[in-house]
């Protein structure tokens, strides 16, 4: 598990994936001191270049789920917090992991049967 501290007022990256075109669930938590209440904003950056869309603004929570399409190639989360926050991500979620692996398995079997045939003429 990765853990980031996060001093309030600071605008800091959390996660940033490059070229995976796989949709994913990203959880973290993010914690406080108890005697102080949990308010900032979270910034979801898809991807830019393809098929540009603006940066999504969310409530911090201590509980946060972020989504990341198969368009955002290049995508990027970042926390505002107010108060001194430490975020703790356990990793990521692929969206029915079945699913893309047996697209790649069929793609790979494709191109070894396309590679061979144009091997033997």
């Amino acid at each position: 598990m990765k853990t980031i501290t996060i001093q309030a007022g600071e605008r800091k990256k959390i996660i940033s994936v490059l070229s995976n075109s796989i949709p994913a669930d990203y959880p973290f938590r993010a914690e406080c001191d108890k005697e102080k209440k949990l308010t900032g904003k979270i910034e979801v950056c898809g991807s830019q270049w393809l098929l540009p869309k603006p940066p999504i603004l969310y409530d911090l929570k201590t509980d946060n789920l972020v989504h990341k399409g198969a368009w955002d190639s290049i995508y990027r989360v970042y926390v505002a917090p107010d108060v001194d926050v430490t975020i703790s991500l356990p990793g990521f979620q692929p969206r029915k992991k079945w699913l893309y692996f047996l697209l790649l398995t069929i793609s790979a079997i494709i191109g070894i049967a396309m590679a061979t045939i144009l091997f033997l003429t």
